[in-house]
């Protein structure tokens, strides 16, 4: 499977009324449609992936699989985000994603038993750089934004078992290890003291870069019964535990120590 998109569509075009003044209401009195908000407002979103899957029959029980998959976006988006003629906190986020993955498992299947095992590979890229313009706000600079990056690698082994007890029951169990790691780095506030950067303005770490990083392991599973042992009924119990890693506050923040 290849697939590619690609997403030019117009952003929102917000309308406020009664801001910090009042002329548009006085341009749109009544009309709901229209905006004076910033009308270079656009959106660029492209996408593209691929993913193989590969299935190979060893024998009639048992099949191996390997199941490949890449996939990339990136996006550039311009938003008025208060929906008038000033400029107040107006957007532009630039934002990049690349993502790799690999699994591998087999599969045996017999008249009682189904068993399968496997192992995963994957690494995830981020890269962001968002922009806040805001002359027309009282704030001590003329645009704020932040940058961060962000590079996740995480592994795992499994298996999983279906096993028939007898006619009525089935007895279905499962364990995951995994290991995670994540690495956030080049993480820092920027602004501009002087002019919004589309007028020449100049930019401003407020501190140093931040690097963070941490590794979590975590054993989870599931063990469920099922009886079947009433015509055109299922009755089933079954308990289990699931794992999410964390992750690091990229947004803004004017403290280096929240990162």
């Amino acid at each position: 499977n290849i697939h590619t998109g690609t997403d030019k569509s117009d952003t929102w075009l917000l309308k406020v009324d009664n801001t910090f003044i009042d002329t548009d209401d006085g341009y749109f009195l009544g009309d709901p449609f229209s905006s004076a908000g910033n009308d270079d407002t656009r959106m660029n979103v492209e996408s593209e992936g691929a993913a193989l899957t590969v299935n190979w029959d060893i024998s009639d029980k048992l099949t191996f699989t390997s199941v490949t998959g890449y996939e990339q976006y990136e996006r550039h988006v311009l938003e008025d985000r208060d929906g008038s003629e000033l400029v107040q906190l107006d957007a532009e986020y630039k934002n990049e994603i690349d993502q790799k993955s690999q699994e591998l498992r087999l599969t045996y299947v017999s008249n009682d038993w189904v068993l399968i095992g496997g192992a995963f590979y994957g690494v995830d890229q981020i890269e962001t750089r968002d922009r806040f313009d805001a002359p027309d706000l009282p704030f001590p600079f003329k645009s704020v934004g932040n940058e961060y990056k962000q590079e996740a690698k995480a592994a795992g082994v499994y298996i999983h078992s279906e096993y028939n007890l007898n006619k009525e029951y089935k007895l279905t169990t499962g364990v995951r290890y995994t290991d995670e790691t994540k690495v956030f780095f080049d993480a820092f506030t920027f602004i501009y003291g002087d002019e919004i950067p589309a007028n020449g303005g100049t930019q401003f770490n407020i501190f140093e870069p931040v690097k963070n990083d941490y590794d979590v392991t975590d054993v989870s599973g599931k063990i469920g019964l099922d009886y079947s042992g009433i015509e055109d009924t299922l009755l089933y119990t079954s308990i289990s535990k699931g794992f999410k890693s964390g992750n690091f506050q990229g947004q803004i923040t004017f403290t280096h120590s929240d990162l």
